[in-house]
């Protein structure tokens, strides 16, 4: 019997608060390099601060638990956060402990660490079995057993990772509300070696791969479970179950900086994606009562249940980096950590009281078996003498050597390999019984003699119910809902052979349909006889390929699935907010439509761009913008410079320059235009392909108002923008050196492009290749991209934007599926493909839910109508 029983170890505390442990990680070789110094720093053993993005001056300060500094060793986080949870395991209750962080942060060297500086996991298997061995050597009435399971959750999979060969296990929970996991497998452990045996090899088999950020980055979710189950020797022999969960979870990840796509793409999002729902978890659970947990709408959450406003002590241990880089995902991290530690659990014991049962090997030695099976025997033999003739006096015997078949099954299969003799003497003994069977069978006209007695009879011992007026109903139920009906239209892809037959049985099928089915089990007729086979026409596969592969070269039909294609897509808060980029082109936007010019004007968009950073929150900006945004200063001599950051190759510059476009969009205006794009586009990308995108973006704006055909853009970039600006950045005498010495990729991989396109002239026909659906595209996109991640660097965005616009002409579906829907930076070079395709067709074919409550269009509009007067 099954019962729970409180936890009341600390006084009558029935409750159990979450633990959050902050773990800060050293810096990284690279990052010293720089000498960016730290954005967070630990005040004490509990207290820490980070900066405050909104204004840098001022740090915002966190209270946990613990908090374990750069030079915190690995025993000291186990014995201040782990090692106080273990006994807990001994008395039957549950206990987990789990890292957070963003990717890169040291989660896994916390929880695994290496063989000279081993982590949580191993240092906490070690301890529970010193913990055992403590008790059993105390001889506290009481016999231990150990038993470990490991899995990891891949793209929402729950594998096992001690059987490699299973495939994706189901998730369950039992009457007590347990989540079980069938068909996992659960090994039993003597000693910590013996866990290390097994462990090590499966560890091995967990899902990693190398990112920009982490060279050996989890790609899954892994938990491992150690079980300890303790048995009371004497009455009433009570068994108490102890679980311990150690969880490492998988980073969340900005995949503008981890380069991902492909397959590593999709891992993110399904890592990004449970970690969300982790995160709506924690809120549901602080907002009280009543509130729905979303514990099923992942399988982490639902795993984590336990651990998470359950019966479990818990700990979390939250790594977090030190980098300006990781800023934002600190910064997350640390509220995520703030949030998790208001979470309360209510622990108990989990403890069965079990009665001693007599153990034995063959039925013919349970003495207690025998009244249940003689009353068994009597029912039968009155059931017979009431219904049949006194010639079938076999149905006796019949059923004792069934009873004693089924007997000497059990026998073998709870026998060791060791026992080969029992096992051979069963094995016999089990042909001697069949033999007898056989016997009996011909004797009574039994099974032996037709085909379908054989599956009723074989069965009716084995009934305890003495009707089976039901089984009839039963079986009609189950194929009821199989109607000839919605066979038909195979009709139309299958060529059948034995056309006639095949005809005769769908008709007997109409007709009776509703009485006894013609299953194998019931066919009274010889099954050869109605066969029927169906082979698919060569034509109609090739028919279905081709459509198949029309469907997927649609464009966007694949990444707008979910949403239900463009028409549906309404552009609004909360769930469309703009991005990071837009405010800061926002911001330019509005420091252009002031009317200043020269450093009175730099000064003024520097000042914006400080602002707008304190709009950033759940936009995430890249950290070239945050970097360069932290050393702007406004209204001092030079304010607007940063230093020379030969990473600043991002996106970002090119994505906030169309407005400058809109102020200088004549040809007598380059310069000023080049001028603006270039020193707006230092103030955070100061590397060449970082600020050169902003002057590609902002010359195509005003190219595009100016009706340029779109073939002679490229051209015009690399023979009459890019000598410009170089001509521009020496004059201003500010990072030359360094500028040069890294300005040629731009310039060339834009050659590159207009050649593979056939554009060099300006002139044209447009080079496509004959198939440039999704897939095809995405594979150019990557050729087109600095590191193989499509659009996220200065050069590439503009550049997978202006062939959006070489291909889709006015077709607004297909400019988005170009460059809105790809598998790389779609924000980038959509936001630049849209731009220029506005000015050059408006909102022709264009969804109103697209744009019409957009989050700060009024602002936007405001912007385009003063900038439009300034240079008019």
């Amino acid at each position: 019997m099954a019962q729970r029983v409180a936890a009341t170890e600390s006084g009558n505390k029935k409750t159990s608060r979450v633990r959050v442990a902050v773990r800060l990680r050293p810096y990284m070789d690279k990052q010293d390099e720089k000498a960016e110094g730290p954005c967070v720093r630990g005040l004490d053993s509990q207290n820490l601060e980070i900066i405050n993005w909104r204004n840098a001056t001022e740090t915002v300060k966190y209270h946990f638990d613990v908090f374990h500094g750069e030079q915190t060793t690995q025993q000291e986080v186990f014995l201040a956060s782990v090692k106080p949870i273990l006994p807990h395991i001994l008395n039957g209750q549950n206990a987990s402990v789990f890292a957070y962080g963003p990717t890169g942060a040291g989660k896994t060297h916390t929880m695994l660490g290496s063989p000279e500086q081993p982590g949580v996991i191993p240092r906490a298997v070690r301890g529970v079995f010193n913990l055992v061995r403590a008790k059993e050597k105390g001889d506290d009435g009481w016999d231990y057993s150990v038993g470990m399971s490991y899995l990891e959750i891949y793209n929402e999979k729950v594998l096992d990772l001690l059987s490699p060969s299973s495939q994706d296990l189901p998730i369950r929970e039992d009457k007590d509300r347990n989540i079980l996991i069938p068909g996992l497998t659960h090994t039993p452990l003597s000693s910590f070696s013996h866990f290390d045996s097994h462990f090590i090899p499966a560890s091995l088999k967990r899902t990693t791969a190398s990112t920009k950020l982490n060279h050996r980055s989890s790609r899954s979710h892994a938990i491992l479970l150690i079980k300890v189950v303790r048995t009371q020797r004497s009455s009433p022999q009570r068994q108490q179950t102890g679980k311990l969960y150690l969880v490492d979870l998988a980073g969340s990840e900005d995949n503008r900086r981890t380069g991902n796509q492909g397959l590593r793409l999709k891992e993110s999002g399904a890592i990004n994606l449970s970690l969300f729902t982790l995160s709506k978890v924690v809120d549901s659970l602080n907002a009280g009562t009543g509130v729905r947990v979303p514990y099923r709408d992942s399988k982490l959450t639902r795993l984590l249940q336990d651990s998470l406003g359950g019966s479990a002590h818990s700990v979390m241990i939250t790594n977090i980096a030190p980098e300006y880089n990781y800023y934002f995902d600190t910064f997350s991290a640390l509220n995520f950590a703030a949030k998790s530690k208001l979470i309360v659990n209510k622990p108990f014991i989990r403890e069965t009281v079990t009665a001693p049962l007599a153990q034995v090997k063959r039925p013919r030695d349970n003495s207690d078996a025998e009244p249940q099976k003689k009353r068994l025997k009597d029912d039968k033999k009155t059931e017979q003498q009431a219904s049949s003739p006194p010639a079938h006096t076999h149905s006796l015997s019949d059923l004792s050597v069934l009873d004693r078949l089924i007997a000497l099954e059990k026998l073998m299969m709870g026998c060791q390999e060791k026992d080969k003799l029992t096992m051979a003497q069963s094995r016999k003994e089990i042909q001697e019984l069949k033999e007898k069977q056989r016997q009996l069978e011909e004797l009574t006209g039994g099974p032996s003699s037709r085909e379908e007695p054989l599956f009723r009879s074989a069965l009716a011992p084995l009934q305890k119910k003495h009707s089976s007026a039901a089984r009839p109903r039963k079986q009609q139920a189950v194929v009821l809902p199989l109607q000839v009906a919605k066979l038909q239209p195979l009709q139309q892809l299958a060529v059948v052979k034995t056309h006639s037959v095949c005809v005769k049985k769908k008709e007997k099928m109409t007709r009776d349909q509703f009485e006894e089915p013609e299953g194998k089990e019931n066919q009274k007729e010889n099954p050869k006889e109605v066969g029927w086979e169906s082979q698919l026409d060569q034509s109609v596969l090739d028919q279905s390929r081709q459509k198949i592969l029309q469907v997927l070269n649609t464009g966007s039909l694949k990444e707008l699935k979910e949403l239900g294609g463009l028409k549906t897509i309404q552009a609004q808060l909360p769930d469309w907010p703009v991005s990071d980029d837009t405010v800061l082109h926002l911001a330019t936007a509005e420091g252009l439509a002031t009317g200043k010019s020269g450093d009175e004007l730099l000064h003024e968009v520097a000042a914006r761009y400080v602002k707008g950073m304190t709009d950033m929150e759940g936009r995430k900006p890249g950290p070239s913008s945050i970097l360069g945004v932290s050393q702007l200063r406004p209204g001092q001599a030079g304010g607007y410079r940063v230093t020379y950051n030969p990473e600043g190759t991002g996106c970002g510059a090119a994505m906030r320059s169309m407005c400058i476009g809109l102020r200088y969009p004549r040809p007598d205006q380059l310069l000023s235009l080049v001028a603006v794009a270039v020193e707006t586009g230092r103030m955070t990308h100061p590397h060449p392909t970082g600020f050169l995108g902003a002057v590609a973006s902002a010359l195509f704006t005003a190219y595009a108002v100016q009706r340029r055909p779109i073939t002679t853009w490229g051209l015009g970039l690399i023979n009459e923008a890019c000598p410009i600006a170089k001509n521009f950045v020496q004059g201003r005498g500010f990072a030359v050196e360094e500028t040069e010495r890294d300005w040629d990729y731009f310039s060339e991989k834009w050659q590159w492009y207009l050649a593979l396109r056939g554009i060099s002239n300006g002139v044209g026909p447009v080079v496509w290749p004959a198939s440039y659906g999704p897939v095809e595209r995405d594979e150019t996109y990557k050729s087109f991209s600095l590191s193989g991640w499509a659009g996220r660097s200065g050069h590439d965005a503009p550049m997978i934007a202006l062939d959006a616009l070489l291909g889709a002409g006015s077709d607004w579906e297909e400019l988005m599926s170009r460059a809105g829907f790809h598998g790389g930076d779609s924000d980038s070079t959509a936001v630049i493909a849209c731009c220029c395709w506005g000015l050059l067709h408006g909102t022709q074919g264009v969804p109103e839910g697209n744009y019409t409550n957009l989050e700060y269009r009024d602002r936007l509009e405001q912007s385009a109508e003063r900038l439009f007067t300034l240079s008019h």
